[in-house]
């Protein structure tokens, strides 16, 4: 004599209903492959936000940097580190509120007659979908660092004093001071 509970039957009998039935197993299997899409499409959100971000500061500390070495030879340090500071900023003030930024080095070498400046910062970023994955915050660093190269320029006032065409045509003689 075997004995058979009603409830296991009908749950038993239910579940292979289920499993044998097709009507709307497309909606299912779009609703499982919509949220990976979804995650993908947030996360390069994200990515280019930040990318947008990163070139923003990038610019600040390329303004800072050419700044530090743009003017006359005789300018001191310190007035190059002014310049550099007052570029640094006018570029933070055009960013969102609320973004501390770090200013990890801002250092002007006398090198020869030439001057090496470098500008490197950094800044905390809120990734708006980085939780999904457990990164909602991430630090962007930028640095730039330029030289002057005075041999080369007071080549280029020659040739653009002596002003053959060939020199003119080389040379942008428009922009020196």
């Amino acid at each position: 004599m075997s004995l058979t509970f009603p409830r296991v039957r009908v749950f038993s009998d239910s579940l292979s209903s289920f499993a044998q039935n097709r009507h709307g197993g497309v909606a299912v299997i779009f609703a499982i492959g919509a949220l990976p899409l979804i995650a993908i499409i947030a996360l390069s959100l994200d990515y280019s936000k930040a990318n947008t971000y990163h070139e923003k500061l990038q610019s600040i500390v390329d303004s800072a940097s050419l700044a530090a070495i743009r003017g006359n030879i005789n300018r001191t340090i310190e007035q190059r580190q002014e310049a550099a500071i007052s570029a640094l900023r006018g570029g933070i003030a055009t960013l969102e509120a609320g973004n501390a930024i770090t200013v990890n080095r801002l250092s002007i070498i006398p090198i020869n007659d030439d001057i090496e400046a470098t500008v490197a910062i950094q800044s905390p970023y809120r990734r708006l979908f980085g939780s999904l994955i457990n990164m909602d915050r991430s630090i962007i660093r930028a640095s730039s660092t330029r030289k002057t190269n005075r041999a080369r320029e007071k080549q280029i006032r020659f040739e653009c004093h002596i002003g053959s065409r060939e020199h003119l045509k080389k040379n942008d003689c428009s922009s020196l001071p």
